[in-house]
């Protein structure tokens, strides 16, 4: 990981400070070191990063969504519509379960 200028996080929470702590470390060495969080339901940098906020990046997408706009192949019509399709249920879900608590 030394030899890494940017590190890619998918859908790790942060969770666990001794894996935090390591990433925290490997971010202040440099200030080229560059660090994108991939999870839909980050809002922010993680508390352990906010003082390397400048080299965090987060992203609130999902991992498929992610590798789309990283990727320099353009989606097919298929693609863009099973995407959406699966959006389109997971925001259902996500509504049926906070209108049922």
């Amino acid at each position: 990981m030394n030899y890494a200028n940017e590190l890619i996080c998918i859908g790790y929470s942060f969770g666990d400070k001794h894996i935090d702590d390591q990433i925290a470390n490997w971010l202040a060495f440099s200030a080229t070191r560059k660090l994108s969080i991939v999870n839909p339901g980050i809002n922010s940098c993680p508390e352990r990063m906010k003082h390397l906020s400048g080299q965090v990046l987060c992203n609130p997408i999902g991992v498929a969504d992610f590798f789309t706009q990283i990727s320099d192949k353009k989606p097919t019509v298929l693609q863009t519509m099973r995407r959406k399709a699966r959006s389109s249920a997971r925001d259902k879900i996500k509504r049926e379960l906070t209108e049922n608590t």
